[in-house]
């Protein structure tokens, strides 16, 4: 049986899709514009996001070779890339994101049916590929509503939406994270 997520991929790669329509929109001024993000400009999450599809393609790359990787194996050096990378113009990070995002589904591609529960080493510890593809479909969501351009939590598609509440209930009814906090209405 396959552990592929074709379903999430297939999201995943439609959120990139609706990212880069958001960025062909912006001008150099506006990359450089805050976002939701305390003291981070839009370029900083832009570096990010594309940040991020490397480390993930780091860790698909691992799988295909039989090694368990993390994805960030340098302490630091995420921090210190973002920071250089923010104040590129708009052009050189659409091409950015447009190339680590070919390139991360290419790594999708790359692994057969059966290598999709080998593990990557993400910030929680240990996941199965399967469940690396949810955490870059989430990267992307998120900080494309932290972008503050127009996109919201209305925006997210509802596979995202519905797997983000799952994890977070299974979590909370197996006393492995905290009840939420609902807001009063």
């Amino acid at each position: 049986m396959s552990s592929r997520p074709d379903e999430m991929i297939a999201a995943a790669i439609a959120s990139h899709e609706r990212l880069l329509a958001t960025v062909d929109r912006l001008g150099d001024a506006e990359v450089s514009a805050p976002t939701r993000l305390p003291r981070w400009s839009r370029g900083h999450v832009l570096t990010k996001i594309a940040l991020s599809a490397d480390s993930h393609r780091w860790l698909f790359d691992g799988a295909l070779a039989g090694e368990v990787r993390d994805q960030y194996p340098i302490a630091g050096m995420r921090e210190r890339d973002i920071e250089s990378g923010a104040a590129r113009s708009v052009e050189e990070m659409r091409d950015d994101l447009r190339e680590s995002f070919r390139l991360l589904v290419s790594a999708w591609n790359a692994l057969s049916d059966d290598m999709w529960n080998r593990n990557g080493r993400v910030i929680p510890g240990e996941r199965p590929m399967h469940e690396i593809v949810f955490r870059f479909f989430r990267e992307v969501e998120v900080h494309h509503l932290d972008l503050d351009v127009g996109y919201e939590i209305d925006n997210w598609p509802d596979l995202y939406v519905d797997g983000e509440m799952l994890r977070r209930l299974v979590r909370w009814l197996l006393d492995r994270g905290p009840a939420p906090e609902l807001a009063p209405w």
